[in-house]
């Protein structure tokens, strides 16, 4: 492997979590197939001592082995896939410990957050699901359909099912002028209804859970503002409720 491959390879070992040294040996391990120590200690001009524990650690992560069948001091790679069903695995662990942690969560009783580009519209309908229980519902002020669906089209369809699977439903209040008929296409768990006020409808606030997410949706500056407190999002809830009797199905 030339040099700057080398590096690249591993700058991406260290952003998987891999040290330095550790990424120097397990390429070197990778490479050689059933290396000796002093193999490595030639391709990274480590000290052996480095060399040990960097592959103690490798061995408990479970990326190489020791060669059995070889000299005691050799090791061998495991299959590189190894690395991508390890980060699966730590996925999964994060997502169960991330939900277990929130229940014990006594902090600060509030956040505010801000999240730009086009991922923010994703991690907002991810936070939905996540937040809102079974059968629940969201709430949607001002609810810029067109701008929505455009720039969440390609994980819409997967969003939707996930909320008709989970039961969870939407209320959306739009705005004079803007075709409530375009959100109607969003499916059975949605109920619209429409203010007699004009907008320019480049802005959503969505009520979910406790929290209030404002959502900035014109393209070229689109951003979520998050902001996690009951008794603000208890507001624009019984807000919400007062326009939503107001306005015309």
């Amino acid at each position: 492997m030339d040099t700057n491959r080398h590096e690249s390879v591993s700058a991406l070992l260290q952003q998987l979590g891999f040290s330095d040294h550790d990424s120097q040996v397990y390429l070197s391990v990778l490479q050689r197939g059933h290396p000796t120590t002093g193999h490595i200690v030639k391709d990274t001009g480590l000290h052996r001592e480095q060399i040990y524990r960097s592959l103690s650690r490798l061995a408990d992560q479970g990326v190489v082995v020791a060669d059995g069948d070889q000299d005691k001091n050799r090791y061998k790679a495991l299959d590189p896939k190894i690395l991508v069903d390890l980060t699966d695995a730590k996925k999964k662990l994060a997502v169960t410990a991330e939900q277990a942690l929130r229940q014990l969560f006594t902090g600060q009783s509030q956040s505010i957050s801000v999240r730009e580009g086009k991922d923010a519209m994703r991690f907002v309908a991810d936070d939905i699901l996540q937040t809102v229980q079974k059968d629940g519902e969201y709430l949607v002020l001002g609810g810029a359909w067109r701008e929505f669906s455009h720039l969440a089209k390609e994980y819409l369809p997967h969003y939707h099912r996930q909320l008709q699977k989970r039961g969870i439903g939407g209320r959306i209040l739009s705005y004079q002028g803007h075709d409530a008929q375009d959100e109607k296409t969003m499916g059975w768990h949605i109920q619209v209804r429409v203010l007699n006020e004009p907008s320019q409808n480049i802005a959503s606030t969505v009520i979910y859970g406790d929290k209030v997410v404002i959502e900035i949706l014109d393209p070229e500056n689109i951003a979520a503002i998050v902001i996690q407190n009951k008794k603000v999002a208890e507001h624009y809830r019984q807000t919400f409720e007062t326009l939503w009797k107001l306005a015309h199905e």
